[in-house]
């Protein structure tokens, strides 16, 4: 791997929406980086975005753009049926990955991409930006100073309203769609994050729609002694609610929106009788991720997402959708 230039170049798969607030605006407020390209299937989407948004050109397809030798990062935020050849037809061409979630459809595509970065020695990370905000070192903290003593149950849960006419891949197994691929591998994420022992799979129960994706799926799990409970909805109707929650012999806590907590948040605990409800302040998740990609490149250290982490993440996932009878193991 040959060392990082002293200002990243980022090329850019796919003119997806997330990318403005993902990557564009954080990389846009440094002076260590420079956008330099953008790939997309239509070539006037690709150049119209690049306009709009400060990339310096237009490629004309995804593989003219993984070929350049002016590109030290590529983001990948394109729907999770094209993570896995991409990123390593990307980490082939030395370049570092910053994928999107779900890292891939499943657990074989996941152990392939892993195996792909090890092989070619790039850094693959995995965009759970939230896991980069100070609210999660924060929470770990709390957690592994033993304020809540012994943790008994924890409960995450994360909604949103995804109509299909809004977005036609979330709706289509073989693309990476689902309410658990979607919305459900962040309360999987936070859970493994912040207990101390592994997550194993009790039970799970799904909602599918007429095409027999999951439109919302709840599992149960113990790690160690502590009841795990997570949940994800995507129908139409739901409320959009993000939250964790947990319940210790010496105290209880919960916080509202972990997910993006610069977008609104607030901590609230009870510890040994004392309650307090609060927030903390900081930038967005995305910049804090940023900087975290950007650092593990320069330093050649691993980040904290990705790895084994992304691998204990899918296989928890494809634990759950075994358990509800839904198969995942597309040919990759």
């Amino acid at each position: 791997m040959q060392k990082a230039p002293a200002k990243m170049r980022i090329g850019m798969l796919g003119a997806a929406a997330i990318a403005h607030e993902a990557l564009v605006k954080p990389a846009r407020r440094r002076d260590d980086v420079t956008l330099v390209a953008v790939a997309a299937r239509d070539f006037d989407k690709a150049k119209n975005y690049a306009a709009e948004y400060g990339f310096q050109e237009a490629v004309d397809g995804y593989d003219a753009l993984i070929a350049r030798d002016d590109i030290d990062l590529i983001y990948n935020p394109l729907i999770p049926s094209r993570h896995m050849d991409l990123s390593c037809a990307a980490m082939r061409a030395g370049k570092h990955v910053l994928v999107e979630k779900p890292f891939a459809l499943n657990i074989e595509q996941t152990k392939q991409m892993l195996d792909c970065a090890r092989e070619t020695g790039q850094h693959l990370i995995e965009a759970f930006h939230h896991r980069y905000h100070p609210l999660f070192a924060h929470l770990l903290e709390l957690i592994q100073a033993g304020k809540f003593g012994t943790i008994k149950r924890f409960r995450a849960q994360f909604d949103v309203p995804i109509p299909q006419a809004q977005s036609p891949f979330r709706h289509q197994l073989d693309l990476g769609g689902g309410a658990l691929m979607d919305l459900g591998c962040y309360p999987v994420h936070w859970a493994q994050t912040l207990l101390k022992h592994p997550l194993k799979l009790q039970r799970a129960n799904a909602r599918l729609t007429p095409r027999g994706v999951d439109e919302e799926i709840s599992a149960q799990f113990t790690s160690g002694d502590t009841e795990v409970e997570l949940g994800c909805n995507m129908a139409d109707e739901v409320n959009e609610v993000a939250y964790l929650q947990l319940d210790g012999t010496k105290g209880r806590l919960f916080v509202q929106n972990p997910i993006a907590p610069h977008s609104g948040h607030f901590i609230e605990t009870e510890i040994d009788g004392v309650h307090r409800k609060y927030t903390l302040g900081g930038n967005t998740t995305y910049d804090y991720q940023l900087d975290a990609t950007i650092q593990a490149i320069r330093s050649d250290t691993p980040a904290l997402t990705g790895g084994e982490d992304s691998r204990v993440t899918m296989q928890l996932m494809q634990d759950i959708y075994e358990a509800v009878g839904i198969d995942r193991r597309f040919s990759s």
